[in-house]
């Protein structure tokens, strides 16, 4: 072979090679963090089960939501989701009454008119000096 394509062959082994190690370390590094990161199968959890309480044997309150107060909690909650709901709503407005112009006629409409501010701008700019 010629100099030229052993040397081509030789860098698209060695790019391929690279491009491959790397994507494999990408591959592998989410692994491993997923491994780090995942809860214990085995190990209890601390909201679920009962645990004795520090002043007697009756359990404690194994739950926020099995707490005296969770009816004002479960309320709250509820209030909060309306609150949060009511403030991120749009109101569709529908006209009353078919204009007949598209979106695309309004889109087209409001991009002329910001090119002809635009240039009302830069016109007024360039002869006020």
């Amino acid at each position: 072979m010629s100099n030229v394509i052993s040397q081509a062959l030789w860098l698209t082994i060695v790019g391929m090679g690279m491009t491959f190690l790397s994507i494999g370390a990408l591959v592998g590094g989410i692994f491993l963090l997923t491994h780090l990161t995942r809860a214990k199968e085995n190990a209890p959890s601390t909201l679920t089960e009962p645990t004795q309480s520090a002043t007697g044997g009756t359990p404690a309150v194994s739950s926020i939501w099995d707490a005296p107060d969770a009816e004002i909690r479960r309320r709250a909650v509820a209030a909060a989701v309306g609150v949060a709901m009511a403030l991120t709503a749009q109101v569709r407005v529908e006209p009353a009454v078919d204009l007949g112009v598209t979106a695309t006629d309004a889109w087209s409409a409001y991009v002329r008119g910001q090119q002809l501010s635009s240039r009302s701008r830069y016109e007024s700019r360039r002869h006020s000096h």
